[in-house]
């Protein structure tokens, strides 16, 4: 009796170079844009895509998204970005940003062996992670994927007060003439971020006497800084790496203190939780 065979997707034969990820998530745009600014800085040889929210009046939604490849230029030089908007689909922004980013990793895999991907505001990076991962196993990306780190930019001043306030989330625009808003509130999207990295970046702090010191607002005076440095930590998990200066991180750091391979197990491959359907 012969047994039927199945055919191999031939994972394990590939012979093209596998490509690591880091995966940025954050609750305000200038955090995000400067951290990434730092950490692409620190690899000249790192392809940047960055997700963003778009208004859009035609949109049921009020938003489409927006990508931005900066492919890897050379030290001290920031290369032009090629930007490209396309309708958020039905489902969720998770699902839009996830399909689309293995599409481009297609396009974009032979140019670099490491991707800096700056998810939207407020956008959880474990089901990204996870649906790379699993396209990867199952032969459904160009390069195989060997890492897929999630790291959370966070500004420890003034946490505390965050997590117990209501002010909702500025996913678009300025302000609440011309912005797009999430229903969730900020604290809520910054503790769920927060507890799902494998790396916490912490903005420079601007407390009085600090080598870093800008100007600290009035009303969080009364906050004393190791107070949400102990948050911060609490929402962690014992295996999340919390690096005190943003800026000073390396992308190289990043990825040799993370397991290879590892998919989140509290994932959510249709990124439920994301206040976004």
């Amino acid at each position: 009796m012969q047994h039927p065979v199945l055919p191999s997707l031939g994972n394990a034969e590939t012979d093209k170079e596998a490509i690591s990820v880091v995966l940025l998530t954050g609750v305000h745009r200038l955090a995000l844009d400067a951290t990434s600014f730092s950490l692409a800085d620190s690899c000249p040889s790192v392809c940047c895509v960055t997700y963003d929210f778009t208004t859009d009046d035609t949109a049921e939604t009020g938003f489409s998204m927006t990508r931005t490849i900066r492919r890897p230029g050379g030290l001290g030089q920031l290369s032009e970005g090629d930007c490209t908007t396309f309708p958020m689909e039905a489902c969720c922004p998770t699902c839009s940003v996830k399909r689309d980013l293995v599409a481009a990793l297609g396009h974009l895999c032979n140019r670099a062996d490491m991707f800096l991907i700056t998810l939207p505001i407020g956008i959880e990076g474990a089901p990204v992670a996870q649906y790379l991962l699993e396209c990867s196993l199952l032969g459904g990306t160009a390069c195989p994927v060997d890492a897929a780190t999630i790291a959370s930019v966070t500004d420890p001043e003034g946490f505390a007060s965050r997590l117990c306030d209501d002010e909702q989330l500025l996913l678009a625009g300025t302000d609440e003439h011309d912005g797009v808003f999430d229903p969730r509130c900020v604290g809520t999207v910054q503790a769920r971020l927060i507890s799902e990295a494998e790396h916490v970046l912490l903005l420079p702090t601007t407390r009085p006497n600090h080598p870093d010191t800008k100007a600290v607002a009035p009303e969080r005076n009364h906050e004393r800084p190791s107070r949400s440095h102990d948050l911060i930590a609490a929402l962690t998990s014992p295996e999340t790496v919390i690096h005190p200066n943003a800026h000073a991180a390396s992308l190289h750091t990043l990825l040799e203190t993370t397991p290879a391979a590892t998919i989140p197990e509290s994932a959510d491959a249709c990124g439920r939780g994301n206040g976004l359907v």
